[in-house]
Parts: C-alpha cells; sequence; structure tokens
C-alpha cells in the first residue's frame, strides 16, 4: 500500500525551476531521460546562458535559430508547457503557499476553490480579494527555518492528500532536519486527534521533490472518510463531487508508469516460523505469576516451526481483549541489518520496501520488550535523526551504494489505523510494532545484490501506490453511484 512514486510530484517544481541558473538547468535536464537532449542540445543552453525562467518563454523558431536541431526544441518545448499545465492543475488542488501566489503577482484560483472558500470560510458571498486572503492564510507557515518549514493550518479541504511541512535539506547537522519531521508528526497526531473521523485510517509519506533537493512531508487520508467530512462541511453534494473528481483526475493524469529494471537474483524463501512465539516463551501477560519474566520450558514450543531469531514480547492493546504480547518477529532470511537498536528487513513480496523497525531484543533484561508503535516513532527525533544520518547517508549512499547515487529514497511512509492494523502480526491489535517503510530505488537493490545482501534478492518489484488506491476506493464507494444519481436528476 503505497503512493504515487517522485516522478508523479514534480509539477510542483515550476517556481523553483524558474530559479534555476545554467548550470542547475542543465543538471535538471539531465535528469529527465525521456527528452533524450545530448551534449549539443545543453552546450546550446550553456553557451546561450540560458536559465531556468527562460525555458517557459522560449519557442520553437528561437531554438532552431539557435541551433538546436527539430526533434529536442519540440520534446523541450513540449516538456515546459506540461509543467505550466500540470502546475497550473495543481494549483487547483493543493495547498498552494504564499510564496508561489506572490511570484505571479496577482492571486490564481480555479472556480471550485472558489466555491470552495464560499462554503467553508463564510456563510455570505465575499469578493476575490477576501478569497485570495482566506487562502493564503492558509498556507502560512507557522515555523520556518533553513532546515525546515511547518504549514500553520493543515487544508484537507480540497484534496486527501494534505500538506504538512517542507525539510529544505537533508545533511549534517542530522539532528536539525529530523527535529523538523518530530515536529511535523505531532502535528499530524494533534490533528488526527481533534478530527476524530480520520482516524479509521491515514498515512504519513516524506518524498523529494524539487530534484529530489528537498523533502515533502504529507498526510494521506482515507479518500472515503475525507469525502464524508467534507460532504459533512459544505452540505452541498454537486460541489463536493466536482472537487473529489477534481482530486481523482489529477492523480490519475500525473501517475507515471516505471522503468522496469530486471534483477540479477531470485529472492530466498523464508522458512516457517512460530507466528507466537513470545506466547511460547513466557506466561500469559496480566497474571499475579511471580515468575512472569521467567522464559517458560522449552516443550512449550511447536518444534513444527522455526523459532524466530527476534521477536517482541511488549504489550500491546486488542480490540476485543485484554493487552497481550505483541509477538511481531523476524524471519532471519529477511533481515537486512542490525545496528543501534533498529532492524532493517526486506519485505514479505518482492518489492523494493525496507522495513525498519526497533529491534525488541535490543537492552533486553528480561524480555525482549523494545516495543515502539508508530505513534512513538514518528515523534522520536533520535529515530528520524538515525534513519537520516546512519541508515540513508551511511549505510545506503555510502556502504550499498559506494556513493554512486546521492539521493537512495523514493519514498519514507508510515501507516495509522486500518492500514496499519492491516500489516500486524495480530489482525486483533490496536497498535502493532511499528515500521518505517522506505521506498528505495531500483538500482539500490541490484547494488545490494552485488554487495551479497541475500535478504534483499529479487525485491525490486514497484510497491503498490497509495493514492491510485485511494482514489479507486473513493471511485467505488462514493463517486460512481453519486455521480451516476446527480445525472438522472
Amino acid at each position: 500500500m503505497s503512493e504515487i512514486s517522485s516522478p508523479g510530484y514534480e509539477w510542483y517544481t515550476l517556481t523553483e525551476i524558474k530559479k534555476y541558473g545554467t548550470k542547475e538547468l542543465i543538471d535538471f535536464l539531465c535528469t529527465k531521460k525521456d527528452l533524450k537532449l545530448d551534449e549539443d542540445d545543453y552546450e546550446i543552453i550553456r553557451r546561450e546562458k540560458i536559465i531556468g525562467c527562460d525555458l517557459f518563454n522560449l519557442t520553437n523558431e528561437e531554438l532552431r535559430d539557435l541551433g538546436m536541431a527539430g526533434g529536442p526544441a519540440k520534446r523541450l518545448l513540449n516538456f515546459a508547457s506540461e509543467i505550466k499545465e500540470k502546475t497550473s492543475r495543481a494549483f487547483s488542488l493543493s495547498n498552494t503557499s504564499s510564496e508561489t501566489l506572490a511570484s505571479n503577482n496577482k492571486y490564481v484560483f480555479s472556480e471550485t476553490l472558489k466555491s470552495v472558500n464560499k462554503y467553508l470560510f463564510s456563510e455570505k458571498p465575499v469578493s476575490e480579494h477576501m478569497h485570495s486572503e482566506k487562502l493564503v492564510s492558509i498556507n502560512q507557515y507557522e515555523d520556518e527555518n533553513e532546515w525546515y518549514s511547518i504549514y500553520k493550518d493543515l487544508n484537507w479541504r480540497t484534496s486527501p492528500t494534505v500538506k504538512v511541512g517542507i525539510i529544505n535539506k537533508i545533511s549534517e547537522p542530522y539532528n536539525k532536519p529530523a527535529e523538523g519531521l518530530a515536529k511535523m508528526g505531532k502535528k499530524v497526531l494533534e490533528f488526527i486527534k481533534s478530527e476524530k473521523n480520520f482516524q479509521v485510517s491515514y498515512r504519513i509519506e516524506l518524498r523529494p521533490i524539487i530534484n529530489q533537493e528537498k523533502w515533502e512531508y504529507i498526510m494521506q487520508l482515507d479518500s472515503t472518510a475525507w469525502f464524508d467530512m467534507l460532504l459533512q462541511v459544505t452540505k452541498n453534494l454537486p460541489l463536493t463531487l466536482r472537487i473529489a473528481r477534481n482530486y481523482v483526475n489529477n492523480i490519475m493524469s500525473v501517475h507515471n508508469s516505471f522503468e522496469y529494471v530486471q534483477s540479477t537474483k531470485i529472492s530466498i524463501l523464508s522458512r516457517v516460523y512460530c507466528g507466537h512465539h513470545a506466547d511460547c516463551k513466557y506466561p500469559p501477560p496480566n497474571t499475579n505469576n511471580k515468575n512472569n519474566n521467567m522464559e517458560r520450558p522449552s516443550k512449550n514450543h511447536n518444534l513444527s516451526y522455526a523459532e524466530p531469531p527476534i521477536f517482541c514480547a511488549g504489550l500491546t492493546p486488542t480490540q476485543f481483549q485484554t493487552a497481550r504480547y505483541c509477538n511481531w518477529y523476524v524471519e532471519k532470511e529477511r533481515i537486512v541489518l542490525v545496528k543501534d537498536g533498529w532492524v532493517c528487513v526486506s519485505h514479505q513480496d518482492d518489492v523494493r520496501d525496507i522495513l525498519i523497525c526497533s529491534n525488541p531484543m535490543y537492552g533486553m533484561i528480561h524480555k525482549p520488550d523494545n516495543h515502539k508503535t508508530n505513534k512513538d516513532l514518528v515523534i522520536d527525533g533520535k529515530f528520524w535523526e538515525w534513519v537520516l544520518s546512519y541508515f540513508m547517508s551511511s549505510y545506503l549512499t555510502e556502504t550499498i551504494c559506494g556513493q554512486c547515487i546521492s539521493n537512495p529514497i523514493e519514498l519514507f511512509a508510515l501507516n495509522f489505523g486500518r492500514l496499519e492494523s492491516d500489516e500486524a502480526k495480530d489482525s486483533q491489535a490496536k497498535e502493532c510494532h511499528g515500521h518505517l517503510h522506505v521506498h528505495i530505488k531500483p538500482e539500490v537493490v541490484i547494488a545490494f545484490e552485488k554487495a551479497g545482501n541475500i535478504a534483499m534478492y529479487g525485491k525490486i518489484g514497484q510497491p503498490g501506490v497509495y493514492a491510485i488506491q485511494n482514489c479507486m476506493e473513493l471511485e467505488l464507494y462514493r463517486l460512481m453511484r453519486l455521480e451516476m444519481e446527480q445525472g438522472r436528476i
């Protein structure tokens, strides 16, 4: 269960591209393999000192006069036009920043956003200038510095994809961006606590944007819960349908197919492990047994199953019973890395998704009970600092990739509510053993295979796209029926 990949978010970068100098523009265009530009084309850009803002004002005749062949000129202009079009479409569906609005010296709004403002912010019609102020106020930063920027308000009224903030750079000292991530996580949890209808299912994602230099922190709400809440607020079904349809159309239009990369290895099958090993090893929790921390005799373990090398005996609440052992475990064949109280494991399916979890065996005294939930992880600055400094920058970039890939990550994600329970070893668990999803690039999987890390053999498939799933559920459970009924009225 995943999301749109980083290519799908390139339409947010128009304002940033306009700031590029000649070198930055060439570096950016070099990443767009589909353009098939060569060194002759880049030399024209370099010689004529073309910068980012020039890209969107050039004509075919001008490029041909400068010596660029017809094919590259046409592709380059179509690319610039596509960016402008998608950015314009994104204006009507996402939290437009005040910086972007101001850069155009005027406010640009879709009819949908005007309607949203009318119904959400005022009982009476208001002027376009007041619409402008209302929209800008939603997107002001409440905490902004060179490392991160956090939005003051979380605007969910135009899309279930809600912007929370931006990590401006990930570099030393890593405790600074980690501090921002912990603050954003706390803001999301506070929002969900105040908006109880969204607690059913939500997801936090951190993905690179703007030529993979900055990172966007977003909250993905359950699409049907979002639709129902929006309808409660607007009390206007046609308007709600129009907003939802715009969201679906936009997501489907920017979702790109992914380049297929062939794995060099075959994935290793795991043995069958004991799924309740903590119950086998220790007496039931919540008893008065003085020997509650003592291991049971080994005969309690079913020898038909392998004993997991790492398992959790921390307590976790369930939906219908008192707390019981977490019973989360890791198959030996899936262990990618164990380091500093954290364990990284590959996905059970053959997809390029590494899970980072707290190691329950770390610092064990009586039981392996170093149990942390996703709600613990999302606000843990030390956890984020370890992820950014050691796992991403040291382990992946340097050790595995040999610094050949500057950014090996496509996405970080944490699931909550129903999404989290669906992934639990215990189907009745309310808060399972927390795990951060790390979607890595295909070439990183190849690097793992070359390094001989068998846990990552064959794990090169594309993880599921959560935003597409969100759209499908919204289409199936709300839009199809309601739009048909509206058409008959």
